[in-house]
């Protein structure tokens, strides 16, 4: 997926926001809003290659994948005089490590990529100050990653639909401007990549197999290299009423 692609997606968005907005009616509630979330989806297999690269190579500085971020937009619209709500959730994630050795070569492994999440939202208990609700959705997301090993490097990409619940609470301090907080759980696994651009000219230093050329599914020790987007989710959030 291509920064160009992402933003066509990112539009299209907001236009569909946009058109529900002008379109509002039938007595329900219209709302909008934003949201960040800190995310430590367990990259196992990266682990790994950044473990075996460090002890082979020798001085290097690369950390395991720690803390992932995502940047959500959202639109919802809530059924009048009922508690159930639906809700879009286009989103942006980021997670990388970078380190160098000693002689200055660099060792990053970076991901990126995006989510599409239809969500359904039950609301039991609420006043004018706060909301309890319960969600719970599927979507689709697509994962991008880039190794760089010294001067070898392999970017990669991967698909798949999954799965997303959880708990919040809205805290709403002005008549239409609300916080969220909220703890979800995502499953969405990629358990195949395919490499969209490989140079390994100069080899590599953990245990990244293969491909020898893009098109074909990345491997480490002989076997597919996966990647997630797996995991609790802890999301602030603020969302506008209309």
């Amino acid at each position: 997926m291509t920064l160009i692609s992402l933003r066509k997606i990112l539009f299209a968005t907001i236009v569909l926001v946009t058109s529900f907005s002008l379109a509002k009616g039938g007595g329900g509630n219209h709302s909008v809003g934003g949201a960040l979330i800190f995310a430590s989806p367990s990259q196992d297999d990266f682990d790994t290659l950044i473990g075996t690269a460090n002890t082979a190579a020798g001085g290097i500085s690369t950390k395991p994948m720690g803390q992932g971020y995502e940047l959500v937009l959202q639109y919802m619209y809530k059924f009048s005089g009922s508690m159930f709500a639906l809700l879009f959730r286009p989103s942006m994630f980021t997670q990388s490590s970078k380190g160098s050795a000693a002689s200055g070569a660099k060792y990053n492994y970076e991901l990126s990529g995006w989510t599409l999440f239809p969500m359904f939202r039950m609301t039991p208990l609420e006043n004018s100050f706060m909301k309890f609700y319960m969600q719970v959705g599927v979507g689709y997301g697509r994962l991008t990653g880039k190794i760089r090993e010294n001067v070898s490097t392999i970017e990669f990409s991967g698909g798949n639909f999954g799965g997303i619940t959880g708990l919040g609470a809205e805290f709403c301090f002005f008549d239409d401007h609300c916080f969220n907080l909220e703890g979800n759980f995502r499953y969405l696994p990629f358990e195949r990549n395919k490499a969209t651009s490989v140079s390994s000219a100069g080899g590599w230093s953990s245990t990244i197999t293969g491909p020898s050329e893009s098109g074909e599914e990345v491997e480490m020790n002989n076997r597919d290299l996966g990647t997630t987007l797996s995991g609790i989710l802890a999301t602030l959030g603020y969302t506008y009423y209309f």
